[in-house]
């Protein structure tokens, strides 16, 4: 795991990237348009993969809170 430092007076932070913010958001809409077709196109099994990725937040969550 990255143990994060403190920041250095004067230094830069993070990095620029190329279409800042429009590639994360061309990301997020590609992504919700190939859930959403799964979703529409079989529901029966689209539900239960998103019931198993539902039921991982409290996993999650717990480990997060022993960390």
């Amino acid at each position: 795991m990255r143990v994060r430092q403190g920041r250095v007076a004067g230094a830069a932070w993070g990095f620029r990237m190329w279409g800042y913010p429009w590639a994360r958001a061309a990301f997020i809409a590609a992504s919700l348009v190939i859930v959403v077709n799964q979703v529409a196109s079989d529901p029966r099994n689209s539900a239960l993969g998103l019931l198993l990725m539902g039921a991982g937040i409290p996993v999650y969550y717990f480990r997060d809170r022993r960390a």
